[in-house]
């Protein structure tokens, strides 16, 4: 498989691209999920814990849902264990 190396300009451009979202919708929770999630991610990369795994279980979830286009659905934290 081949895989795509992450380059400066890779990382400005999907900065810019998260800029335009925050910009076109401050209340966008998407975006915030989105970012907590490359945050978070890279925590763990780096061999840190997070805090409360639940909770970024939850956002991956809540993103597979908007990808599959299903909008309103939430997910509890106990429906997660």
């Amino acid at each position: 498989m081949h895989s795509m190396p992450i380059t400066p300009l890779l990382v400005e451009l999907i900065l810019f691209i998260l800029l335009l979202q925050v910009e076109a919708d401050k209340n966008d929770k998407s975006v915030k999920d989105l970012v907590m999630l490359l945050f978070e991610t890279s925590l763990m990369a780096s061999g840190f814990t997070l805090e409360d795994p639940q909770l970024h279980a939850s956002r991956i979830h809540r993103m597979v849902c908007l990808g599959l286009g299903m909008y309103d659905v939430s997910f509890p934290l106990d429906a997660l264990s």
